[in-house]
């Protein structure tokens, strides 16, 4: 089918999803369409998409947890109601690496929840990280052990031990070991990460702390990926 426009919507973060776009829109153009390529930050998507069967809207992401990212599904959320708009959703998924093997990407619900949303809005459909893959100082991690450890001190413990004290004296309140407990850790894991965060910021100014988190990071070791190509202003 031949479209007479296209707008292409783009979320990145290592660069990946900001290729295929191009790429799409490389192909549109080759075809005859008028194309805007823009990424999500920048989209002026009441005056961008076109209406009908010769518009066409794309929306082109990377895989965050086998689905969507959230910043893409607030987009397509948001985005206006167009009557029988086309639309492709394309989500990529580089996979990991583990010493010399490369595993597969899942892209999950990513693809199929995004077109549901833009079926629902009327279009007709046929799925970042950024600062760690391009800051020059690998500045940007994550430590999983301090999470890990969050919940197990400010959640899990206290919630076993507040659980068994009220049961011990009101066998009745048994119930609250099913779903309320999950509801009680969340709380609890919030108001200590929010109480333990700025603790944590002072004594990252301690030397051997901040050697000593940094050796515990595992994303201190994690290979820095971005397509090779693209440069980060063509993110922003």
């Amino acid at each position: 089918m031949t479209y007479r426009e296209a707008t292409l919507y783009f979320y990145t973060g290592t660069g990946n999803s900001y290729r295929v776009a191009t790429w799409l829109a490389e192909a549109a153009r080759d075809a005859g369409a008028a194309v805007t390529l823009r990424p999500i930050g920048a989209a002026r998507p009441v005056e961008e998409i076109g209406q009908g069967e010769s518009a066409l809207l794309g929306l082109v992401m990377p895989t965050h947890g086998f689905t969507a990212p959230w910043a893409m599904l607030r987009f397509a959320l948001r985005l206006p109601r167009r009557r029988s708009t086309r639309a492709v959703v394309i989500a990529t998924r580089a996979g990991g690496k583990i010493g010399p093997l490369f595993t597969p990407g899942i892209e999950g619900t990513a693809t199929c929840l995004i077109a549901l949303i833009l079926a629902l809005k009327g279009c007709r459909c046929e799925s970042c990280m950024r600062c760690m893959g391009y800051c020059p100082t690998r500045a940007v991690e994550a430590n999983y052990l301090l999470g890990i450890g969050v919940y197990l001190l400010a959640a899990l413990i206290p919630t076993s031990a507040l659980l068994a004290w009220l049961t011990a004296r009101a066998p009745a309140l048994a119930f609250l070991s099913g779903t309320p407990r999950w509801v009680l850790e969340s709380v609890y894991a919030l108001v200590a990460l929010g109480l333990l965060y700025p603790l944590l910021h002072f004594l990252l100014g301690v030397g051997w702390i901040n050697r000593f988190f940094t050796f515990i990071t595992p994303t201190h070791y994690y290979r820095r990926y971005h397509e090779p190509e693209a440069t980060l202003k063509e993110l922003e």
